[in-house]
């Protein structure tokens, strides 16, 4: 798959590292840091991904879109290399994506249904803060 701004590493037969290919130009600060929020559907094809350029354009979608208030816990650390991630699953990841997260899939498709749609969000996001 030609992919312009992900790309992946495999770890084993169904585990994959997904991660960007060149910095994110967004966020000043650390180039590469941003929100991806990850929804499991109750059908596959209901799995939803949003992209944030930082933890607070997540916490206003959050809270104009449900009226939730969600806060970031900044005292945890997750290795996300050396912890797997089984997709698809629901949460808010922020991270640096040049190093990538590790996901374990049950299906074939899914790695490449992950990726085309990393690849539409990400795209949209970068259009969204320099259109």
């Amino acid at each position: 798959m030609n992919l312009k701004y992900w790309y992946t590493e495999k770890i084993d037969s169904d585990t994959y590292r997904v991660a960007l290919k060149k910095p994110a130009p967004f966020n000043p600060t650390d180039s590469n840091k941003f929100v991806i929020y990850f929804q499991k559907g109750f059908l596959p094809i209901f799995n939803q991904i949003l992209i944030f350029r930082d933890r607070n354009a997540a916490a206003d979608y959050f809270f104009y879109k449900y009226k939730e208030i969600i806060t970031f816990e900044d005292d945890i650390e997750i290795s996300f290399n050396d912890n797997i991630f089984r997709y698809p699953f629901t949460g808010l990841v922020e991270d640096n994506f040049s190093k990538g997260i590790t996901f374990k899939f049950s299906k074939k498709d899914q790695l490449n249904k992950l990726l085309l749609s990393l690849e539409k969000k990400y795209e949209r996001l970068l259009y969204r803060n320099y259109a």
